[in-house]
């Protein structure tokens, strides 16, 4: 998609309320082909999460990030651990990354969330939400 002269700016967003579990899902994707090697992108992703269970011990934490072409970038992630916080209560936490694509051809972004220990009552329950969770990419020839 892009080339020489000109960027492109994408944008995938969650269909779909999802619910958290401890395995990363993938929520929104983008896939795009570049005509030349050494495309610059910044990614920038946004987690809409609503806490469905307040945890009443140690609170696990939600979290968002991307996989780049089949690999999960552990760091950075979009985070929001909430302790003493009552259930229903909402955040939008925001992260960007920027990287260069080695190669020209076809490329796959994935936004993915988990939480970081199962969903009970102990614990907590995350929700990530359809109304702000998307990944926004531009990249640069």
């Amino acid at each position: 998609m892009p080339d020489l002269l000109n960027t492109a700016s994408l944008t995938a967003e969650l269909a779909s309320a999802t619910a958290m579990g401890t395995g990363l899902q993938d929520l929104a994707s983008i896939s795009f082909n570049t005509v030349y090697p050494n495309a610059l992108y910044i990614a920038t992703w946004t987690m809409d999460f609503t806490l469905i269970t307040a945890a009443s011990g140690t609170p696990s934490t939600a979290v968002g990030q991307i996989q780049i072409d089949g690999v999960d970038l552990g760091q950075p992630q979009a985070v929001w651990c909430a302790g003493n916080v009552a259930a229903n209560a909402r955040v939008t936490v925001t992260q960007t990354y920027q990287g260069l694509l080695p190669v020209a051809g076809a490329h796959a972004f994935k936004l993915r969330g988990a939480q970081s220990s199962a969903p009970s009552s102990t614990v907590g329950a995350y929700r990530a939400n359809a109304v702000h969770t998307r990944l926004s990419l531009i990249v640069f020839p």
